[in-house]
Parts: C-alpha cells; sequence; structure tokens
C-alpha cells in the first residue's frame, strides 16, 4: 500500500514538471538570472 502511494506521489511530481506553465516559468527564470549571473566561458 505504502509502496503504491509512493510510486503514485513520484508520478504526480515527475508530471508537474512537464507542464506548459513550469516551462514557462523555467524560461522566464533562466532568462532573469543570466542577466545577473553571466556564463563565464573558459576553453
Amino acid at each position: 500500500m505504502l509502496r503504491r502511494i509512493s510510486f503514485l506521489g513520484v508520478g504526480v511530481l515527475l508530471a508537474s514538471c512537464a507542464t506548459n506553465e513550469f516551462k514557462e516559468e523555467k524560461v522566464i527564470c533562466t532568462a532573469m538570472w543570466m542577466k545577473e549571473i553571466p556564463p563565464h566561458y573558459e576553453q
């Protein structure tokens, strides 16, 4: 019983990261922080 509940919880958490709202928010946050902390590229 507990195992099924834990699998269901993990499934819901993984599915929530696949929504369009989450992806849009991630793009906005990435753009905002790229201005604050620009990447330092080295070869």
